[in-house]
Parts: C-alpha cells; sequence; structure tokens
C-alpha cells in the first residue's frame, strides 16, 4: 500500500533544481555555494559541466571531513564534526520526530556545520545545540504536551498520523503498460547496444566511504567479489558476445564515456543486460580507496527531470584478463550437495543421514594456539539474515584482522 499523505522523506532530493543549479552556476548567477554530505565533483553525471560551472562561482566552501574532488575545488574547507559528535533532529517519516545526540566529544579541531552557518549569518542564537532545543521548546513540545528531556530520554515522537484520503489513477493502465513496453524496447534497440544497469551494491553504496578498508574487503553478498566492481554479465548472453570470465572488455555509453573492466559471469543476470556497481574510482578519498575499481556514475542519464540509471551501451573485448577477488564462487560446495535429503527408513537408522559426512578441508592463514579463558563466538540467524555484511565487519574490527 502506497501513503500518499505519510510519505517517507529518506532520499528526498531534486535532481532537476541540482541541473537547474549546475546552468545557474554557469552563467555566473551563484554567489556563493555550500557543499554538506556532497561530493558532485565524483558522482554527478557530468563532472566537466559541473567542474566548469563551478569555477565561475565566487566563493566555495565544503564542509568535508577530508579535500576529496569537491573539496578540493573549494576556496575553504569548514570541517564538519562527525555525526557521532553531532546534535540535531530529523523528520524521516510524516508524523515521527527524531532528536540526534552527540554519543562523544569532537575528536578533532572541527566544528558543527549547522553552527558555522549560525556564525557566519551572525543569528541571535550562535550554539547549535541551544537552536535545537529553542525550535522544540517553542514549536513542537507544548502541543506534545512534553518536555525537553521527555524527548532526550524517548529519542523519537510520534503525532497523530494524517488520514490518508481517497486516490484514483486517472490515465489508462492499458496506455502506461505500453509506454513501459516501448521504453523498454527503445532501451534495447540496436543489435551490438546492450542495457547497462549501474546500482549500489552493499559495501561501497555511493562511494562516500570508499576508504574504508573494511568496506572494501567486505564481499558483494551476491558475487562474494572484494576490492573491485566489475561488468556482470549472464553466462548465455557472455557466451554469445564470446566473453569469458574475468576477460576485460570496454563498456561505452552512448554520451562517448567509457571504462575497461572485468567481466564477471552472474547467473541469474537478465539475458541482454550488463550491470556495473557504483562508489568505485574515487580519486581523493584516501589511502586505503584511492583508484579502485571505475567510476560508474558517468553513465547515469538526465531525462524528464529525473536520474536514470539504466542507459544503452556497447561492450567490447580488450584482449586483457584481470582476475576478481571472490571470497566464494558461484558452484564452489567443495563436495557438499546442494539439497540434503533421505529416506524415512534411512533416518530411522541413523538421525543424521543425508548430511555430508566426508572430510571437509579446513582452511586457515594463522598457526594454532593454545586458547585458554573464555571462547566468544557470534550467533547468527540466518532466517533474518539480509546479506548486510554487518556481522563480517564487526568480527572483523572486533578481532583486529588485517586488510
Amino acid at each position: 500500500t502506497i501513503d500518499l499523505d505519510n510519505p517517507c522523506y529518506l532520499y528526498a532530493g531534486n535532481d532537476a533544481e541540482f541541473n537547474g543549479l549546475v546552468a545557474e552556476m554557469s552563467r555566473g548567477e551563484v554567489g556563493a555555494v555550500f557543499f554538506l554530505n556532497s561530493n558532485p565533483a565524483y558522482d554527478f553525471m557530468n563532472v566537466k559541466a559541473f567542474t566548469d560551472a563551478l569555477a565561475k562561482v565566487p566563493a566555495k566552501i565544503s564542509f568535508s571531513d577530508r579535500a576529496d574532488e569537491t573539496a578540493s575545488l573549494c576556496d575553504a574547507i569548514a570541517i564538519n564534526h562527525n555525526y557521532l559528535e553531532s546534535w540535531g533532529d530529523a523528520n524521516a517519516y510524516e508524523g515521527y520526530y527524531s532528536i540526534v545526540q552527540p554519543t562523544i566529544n569532537p575528536v578533532f579541531n572541527s566544528r558543527q556545520a549547522e553552527e558555522s552557518l549560525l556564525v557566519w549569518a551572525d543569528a541571535p542564537v550562535k550554539d547549535y545545540y541551544q537552536f535545537v532545543r529553542s525550535n522544540w521548546e517553542t514549536k513542537m513540545l507544548p502541543a506534545l504536551g512534553l518536555k525537553w528531556n521527555d524527548v532526550l530520554e524517548k529519542g523519537v515522537v510520534a503525532v497523530t498520523p494524517k488520514t490518508a484520503a481517497a486516490y484514483s489513477f486517472t490515465q489508462s493502465v492499458v496506455e502506461v503498460a505500453g509506454k513501459i513496453v516501448s521504453a523498454s524496447k527503445a532501451l534495447a534497440k540496436g543489435g551490438d547496444q546492450i542495457e547497462l544497469q549501474v546500482y549500489e551494491n552493499i559495501p561501497m553504496r555511493d562511494g562516500k566511504n570508499a576508504n574504508n578498508a573494511f568496506l572494501q574487503e567486505l564481499p558483494d553478498p551476491v558475487s562474494k567479489v572484494t576490492w573491485d566492481n566489475y561488468v556482470a554479465l549472464a553466462p548465455k548472453h557472455a557466451e554469445k558476445l564470446k566473453i569469458k570470465e574475468f576477460d576485460v572488455v570496454t563498456v561505452k555509453g552512448s554520451n562517448g564515456y567509457s571504462v575497461d573492466l572485468p567481466v564477471l559471469i552472474q547467473p541469474g543476470q537478465s539475458q541482454g543486460t550488463a550491470s556495473i556497481a557504483l562508489g568505485y574510482g574515487r580519486t581523493k578519498v584516501g589511502k586505503a580507496g584511492n583508484d579502485v575499481g571505475k567510476n560508474a556514475f558517468p553513465f547515469v542519464t538526465f531525462v524528464n527531470g529525473t536520474m536514470q540509471y539504466a542507459t544503452n551501451v556497447t561492450i567490447t573485448p580488450t584482449g586483457g584478463y584481470y582476475e576478481l577477488a571472490q571470497t566464494q564462487t558461484h558452484h564452489s560446495f567443495e563436495g557438499r550437495a546442494v539439497i540434503k535429503e533421505a529416506t524415512f527408513k534411512e533416518y530411522l537408522k541413523d538421525a543424521s543421514a543425508g548430511n555430508h559426512k566426508g572430510e571437509h578441508k579446513d582452511y586457515d592463514l594463522w598457526d594454532q594456539y593454545e586458547k585458554p579463558g573464555n571462547n566468544w563466538v557470534m550467533a547468527i540467524d540466518l532466517n533474518a539474515c539480509t546479506g548486510c555484511g554487518s556481522c563480517i565487519v564487526a568480527c572483523n574490527v572486533e578481532n583486529n584482522i588485517p586488510v
């Protein structure tokens, strides 16, 4: 059910407005621009158009924690607090309001971005904690019958949700379905063209944390690849293109942008399509993340006021070969059956009937050593597992595993 009256406000960006901003900057109509939790010199679809436009802005300020691709083009970097050091509030969903509270003191000589803006604007209240508290005490708490300490204790408050109104779909379902089919055919037309889908994977997402070596080391939940992005192709499609796994190919978009990446044969990939993960190809993020993989953001297109993450490309073998690091390949069952099975008669004789009984080789990078005292383990409920990989990262961090 889609509730149009109680929406989610996460990722509530406006692609058309940002493209409009770039156009205004290119015309010299913007006097100052501030970048908070954003890096368009890396993840905008047309980096050259953005950087050329940015050069025409007199004042450019970044709140980044490092001289990243965008911050390095700015006049000043006013380092923002880490979120664990910050005060704030949020309205992620209609009717739900939450307080952001710091858990640690600032580690470095930084200042929260919102407080910097209050100081630069010479606002009556320059302390951001006092600003947030005053806003709640004057505009929110009286109507809720709560005090400030009540909100700090609860963390989140809920108001009565809006009553969902009645909506009707005014267009013809058949007509809309026809448009979708036509758009799909238009995307797929062309004998040598392939539909490319760029996406955020679990470890890297948009590349903001690409300098975190633990995330680079985290295997993709599906492909189990680490430290690289790649071109995923279906087995039959790769065979048709006469491409083998780990062959390096050139992927070229309709806008002329191209990258060379290795191919991963991915069972389950739709025929006639390819996919590349975003978040790689950073150049100014840090020692661990620089020059890992290739940047796929320039394949994004702007159509009908929104960013489109599917486009037509051509794929051409280069003759190169690059083996990807995988923690497990698709069919590596190591002698175990895909499905455990046994008859009831066999089970009555032996309750372990059907289980794998052959020798299983253990792989260990370390020599055996005594483990006195308590031995701690991590229990994972596989029925609730979504493949996020947080348990892997937590285990690596807790045990100081080198990457």
